[in-house]
């Protein structure tokens, strides 16, 4: 593969990952060893012979169509599985022009009988269509359903080559608007970074506002959320998720993050009701050997009492590519996932 073509991957999956999975090991995996196929195999923890090296995840990149494809597979009470795949194609400035979505409902044949006849099978396909200005900017994102008609479609306007609103619009016939769903207007501050978001739906009276506050130039310092009966607020420190407070008119969650000397994320703390802090909360721990996460631990509280509940460990070769994971439940070992790479 030539350093152009390499680079040009590297964007692509760099992309993917974070629109689709920012947090996901095993894409995580392919961006750090610049790799270009991979794929997962399922094992259960059981005598049932049905799930044996079962493919569950994939990745491929086509040097010659420009394509990526992903697909993931759920098992589902043993006689059924669904599947999301997903195929990217760009253009020659690296931008996404097309994506497809195909979400699958198959049966599975089992000891010779085949469950057709409980789950029947599906095929669902959704197209999601990009479109760009010549100086490389978003201008209109289109999905289409099976037939021709667009689901939902986005328009944007820049000023000075500034994003100053967009426009959503849903159940749209193909070629034609159809009625405005909400409206987006954004606005900024004197050193042009983006300050506040507007958004109003087709009544014309303000629906929600997002306003943004930083450290320094760049660093996000807040980001809060206010609407009629919802209030939303996102708190960082170098660059990092600290805290996050939801609030409706009943109740209000929060969450709070943190982070080793390396940023790495240790711990995720969610509180079920702002008015109970010290009892009421779940959440996850996560353990790191040189800067690869090798554990996640599950907790919740009952009675004041911290419990510890399902468990992922991951297993990674000497490149750093993530080779096992393990499902543990309950202390009983249910999956263990695979991982294989070109």
């Amino acid at each position: 593969m030539t350093p152009i073509r390499l680079t040009l991957l590297l964007l692509m999956i760099n992309w993917f990952s974070l629109q689709s999975q920012p947090e996901d090991i095993f894409s995580q995996s392919l961006i750090d060893n610049q790799l270009t196929k991979a794929n997962a195999f399922l094992d259960l923890a059981s005598d049932d012979p049905t799930f044996e090296n079962l493919e569950v995840q994939w990745f491929e990149y086509n040097e010659k169509t420009g394509t990526i494809r992903e697909k993931y597979l759920f098992p589902f009470y043993d006689v059924v599985t669904t599947s999301n795949e997903y195929i990217y194609s760009f253009d020659e400035r690296k931008n996404i022009t097309r994506k497809v979505k195909i979400y699958r409902t198959e049966p599975i044949t089992k000891q010779g009988k085949n469950y057709v006849q409980l789950f029947g099978a599906t095929n669902d396909t959704t197209i999601t269509i990009y479109q760009y200005n010549q100086n490389n900017q978003l201008l209109t994102e289109s999905e289409f359903a099976p037939g021709g008609v667009d689901t939902t479609k986005i328009l944007y306007k820049y000023q000075d080559g500034v994003l100053i609103n967009s426009i959503h619009y849903s159940s749209v016939t193909k070629g034609t608007l159809g009625s405005e769903n909400h409206f987006v207007e954004y606005f900024y501050d004197h050193l042009g970074r983006l300050s506040e978001e507007r958004k109003t739906p087709e009544t014309l009276n303000l629906y929600s506002t997002t306003q943004y506050q930083y450290l320094g130039e760049t660093k996000l310092l807040s980001e809060k959320t206010t609407s009629n009966d919802f209030a939303w607020q996102l708190i960082f420190d170098m660059g990092k998720k600290r805290t996050e407070v939801s609030q409706d008119s009943l109740n209000g969650e929060k969450v709070k993050y943190e982070y080793d000397d390396n940023l790495n994320l240790t711990k995720q703390t969610f509180f079920r009701s702002l008015s109970d802090l010290s009892t009421n909360f779940h959440g996850r721990e996560y353990k790191y050997e040189n800067n690869l996460m090798i554990e996640e631990q599950s907790f919740n509280t009952s009675d004041e009492v911290i419990n510890l509940t399902d468990k992922i460990q991951y297993v990674y070769d000497s490149r750093g590519l993530l080779i096992e994971k393990k499902m543990i439940f309950s202390g009983i070992l249910r999956y263990t996932y695979k991982y294989n790479y070109e």
